[in-house]
């Protein structure tokens, strides 16, 4: 919420850090509240396209309109059954509504250790080629 362009109150629009192209409303009652699973459409921070993992959503609050945001995965909530894009990426930001949970797929955490090592070692070594060895030793990779 804090990355959206504003939250919308029953007092008015309050700005926010303009991060992400879209605004957050506030709504009377929980919106789209439940465990979730989501499918990566994409390779993220977090994973390859195909991946899987659990979480839930617990939010007084909506999105308006994304526009042309992308969505790094699909959610399907459990009790509603209802499914849609999620996960929305602008440069090197991951922002979602769904609280993940880790332990649901542990290999979110290797692979966000991952990028932030790779995007570390590509600040230093611009241009760099992977070096990473099979030892798992950290190195560049272009993505």
């Amino acid at each position: 919420m804090y990355l959206a362009q504003e939250i919308i109150t029953r007092t008015g629009p309050v700005p926010m850090a303009a991060v992400l192209p879209l605004s957050v409303e506030m709504t009377e009652k929980l919106v789209k509240f439940g465990y979730t699973e989501v499918s990566f459409v994409s390779d993220c921070v977090l994973g390859v396209a195909g991946s899987r993992a659990r979480g839930h959503s617990f939010h007084f609050s909506k999105i308006g309109d994304t526009g042309n945001l992308e969505c790094v995965y699909r959610a399907r909530n459990s009790r509603t059954k209802q499914e849609e894009l999620e996960g929305f990426r602008v440069k090197n930001v991951l922002a979602s509504y769904i609280h993940l949970h880790f332990l649901s797929n542990p290999a979110m955490a290797h692979a966000f250790v991952r990028y932030a090592e790779d995007w570390r070692a590509s600040r230093m070594f611009p241009g760099a080629e992977d070096v990473r060895s099979d030892s798992g030793t950290t190195g560049v990779r272009n993505a």
